[in-house]
């Protein structure tokens, strides 16, 4: 189900009937409120050993329960993407990042619950310190090479082959 057809009211003055199509979004034909459906934003780490492998962490929860992934997450409001990465990192493996370079940004369907996100993804490059410490919905981690890749995220995939198209994973 897609977000705007979550919205049966109008949340402002509770009429019926939004209206579809005349913005991006909905639009309330008695009070006028203008309800924009945007891009949930979130951020991933791309860090990198000595050897290029590449760092990824298995997620513990659905969606995507086992499968491998970018570390990182929704930012919050009033957290810039930097700021959200970093804590994001924090609470998942106990690590503190710097932020290196901002890396590409992709748009994706995440589906949670039955619900379909339109999500903008933010991946940069990054190195760490700190001895990463799996927590939060992260069971493992671990860093892989071009050859032994796990079961990936698909999202994620797409980025994992590009880096290998490009020589950054080897």
């Amino acid at each position: 189900m897609k977000e705007e057809e979550l919205y049966k009211y109008c949340p402002k003055c509770g009429a019926k009937n939004l209206l579809k199509g005349k913005i991006d979004g909905l639009l309330c034909e008695k009070c006028g409120l203008e309800f924009f459906i945007n891009p949930k934003p979130c951020c991933a780490a791309m860090i990198f050993n000595k050897d290029k492998e590449l760092l990824l962490t298995k997620r513990g929860i659905d969606p995507y329960k086992g499968f491998w992934e970018f570390p990182g997450g929704f930012i919050k409001c009033s957290e810039t993407a930097e700021e959200g990465l970093k804590r994001e990192l924090k609470e998942e493996l106990e690590i503190d990042l710097e932020v290196l370079e901002n890396y590409k940004t992709e748009s994706e369907t995440y589906t949670y619950k039955d619900r379909d996100f339109e999500v903008l993804d933010i991946f940069y490059i990054c190195s760490f310190s700190g001895k990463p410490s799996p927590k939060d919905d992260v069971v493992d981690y671990d860093f892989f090479s071009a050859k032994n890749l796990p079961k990936i995220k698909p999202e994620h995939k797409k980025i994992v082959d590009e880096l290998i198209k490009n020589e950054k994973l080897t």
